[in-house]
């Protein structure tokens, strides 16, 4: 079942606006930290600063920084999907994803099968 209208613009606010807020999260972040310099520049290892807690403060921001920005660049995938008409259209098998899927999940890319099956595939073959 193909999205209507309505649902594909609701769902296209939906992506607008977790895709801003999260932008705004980010440079946010990035750009104030309550110091003088920026968040992504802070010294870690500044004057009497343990290193292993400095090291463990820098493992912290850099992976909520990554996870972050693969969200980020979901979202934009998923407005560049909306924009060319490919929205809610499995990208491996070319079916529909459900609506229901794309209000739990605006940015997912596959339908709940072929989600399934690479979630498997990453099962029996771990990187």
């Amino acid at each position: 079942m193909s999205l209507t209208t309505a649902q594909t613009q609701a769902l296209g606010t939906d992506l607008r606006r977790r895709r801003d807020l999260l932008a705004a999260e980010l440079r946010e972040r990035l750009h104030t930290s309550g110091q003088d310099v920026p968040a992504g520049l802070r010294d870690y290892l500044g004057a009497g600063v343990d290193p292993s807690e400095a090291y463990e403060e820098l493992a912290d921001d850099l992976a909520w920084l990554g996870h972050e920005t693969i969200v980020l660049r979901r979202l934009d995938a998923a407005l560049r999907r909306l924009s060319i008409g490919g929205y809610g259209t499995c990208i491996y098998c070319g079916g529909d994803i459900p609506p229901e899927r794309l209000q739990a999940m605006p940015a997912a890319e596959s339908c709940v099968a072929c989600q399934e099956a690479a979630e498997r595939e990453r099962r029996r073959h771990p990187a």
